[in-house]
């Protein structure tokens, strides 16, 4: 992974959140793209997989104290990398003689999206003699477990592969999988789902009609579970009104939980993670507005105290004498 790589408005990380809530592309226009450590992290880890398949470097950990994405690697990095480097070579040879392509970019121009639609796919690989198609997804990330059956952003990369081969080759079976080594998941490490081409395709007529209807003036805000990391979450007014409504009643009168029935606080319970992720993006828009020079009456930014770490035991030792 070479270099910046642009993002559509309506790409694959981001079409879960866009078919879910079509307002969404509206209301994040006007918030800039921002990294964080966690995806920058997740970028290094990319690339050192990217490094290992595309060198053959089966053993992981000779790359550990090299550098990717500014990032130095370590022990942690390079024994989560692995799982994905042992998964996708055992996939190769399983459907050999295959072809392997890494960050392999897609454009689903063919299906006349109304805005540019495209992305790219960490790791596809095609089976020449049994028509098995595989879309490998790698997930470095520990925060979030995220399911592989369903999972419109590799339905998506599934799409575009499967556009890119078009009538130059059969396909059998669309196999998707998602490794993720860091985060616990009932399914384990590694989740994989199957599709018929037939419904890969289906899902690429659902995706256009739902990139269309977000395009509509009035198109509607709709919280969810997909809310997480939309950019204009602290500012939206369908995850706010959701937040509000689990606090009060109808009549919109604070009640008190022992007044509640179990029927209630069950429901209540579920939509806890929706207020929740609210607040966090209350205090990160309030945050970034700070940062940006304006005024937040009663809050303002600190600067944080540094904390020192001892980089070796060495250090210590002569610190100490």
């Amino acid at each position: 992974m070479s270099g910046q790589i642009a993002h559509a408005s309506y790409g694959a990380t981001k079409s879960k959140r866009r078919r879910a809530c079509p307002g969404s592309l509206k209301a994040e226009e006007r918030f800039p793209d921002e990294s964080s450590p966690f995806a920058e992290l997740g970028t290094a880890a990319h690339e050192l997989g990217e490094h290992c398949l595309e060198n053959g470097i089966m053993d992981v950990s000779e790359t550990i104290g090299g550098t990717f994405y500014n990032h130095v690697v370590d022990e942690n990095m390079a024994a989560a990398v692995q799982t994905y480097v042992d998964f996708v070579k055992g996939i190769e040879a399983d459907e050999a003689p295959a072809l392997l392509r890494l960050e392999q970019r897609f454009s689903l121009e063919d299906l006349d999206p109304p805005m540019p639609m495209f992305g790219t796919s960490d790791c596809t690989i095609y089976g020449k003699k049994t028509a098995n198609l595989w879309i490998i997804d790698y997930k470095h990330g520990q925060g979030v477990a995220v399911d592989v059956e369903d999972n419109a952003q590799l339905k998506y990369y599934a799409l575009g592969a499967v556009l890119k081969i078009g009538d130059k080759a059969p396909i059998n079976q669309v196999h998707t999988a998602i490794v993720q080594p860091r985060a616990s998941h009932r399914d384990g490490p590694i989740r994989t789902h199957s599709y018929t081409k037939d419904e890969i395709l289906d899902f690429g007529t659902d995706l256009m009609d739902a990139a269309r209807a977000a395009l509509e003036p009035d198109a509607p805000l709709i919280a969810g579970d997909h809310c997480k990391f939309c950019k204009a979450a602290g500012v939206c007014p369908a995850l706010r009104s959701n937040a509000l409504a689990v606090a009060q009643d109808d009549f919109g009168v604070i009640r008190s939980i022992e007044d509640l029935t179990p029927e209630e606080i069950g429901s209540y319970l579920e939509r806890i993670p929706l207020v929740e992720e609210w607040i966090k993006s209350l205090r990160r828009h309030a945050n970034s507005m700070l940062e940006a020079g304006a005024s937040v009456p009663g809050y303002k930014l600190v600067e944080k105290r540094p904390t020192r770490r001892w980089k070796t035991q060495e250090e210590v030792m002569e610190w100490a004498a």
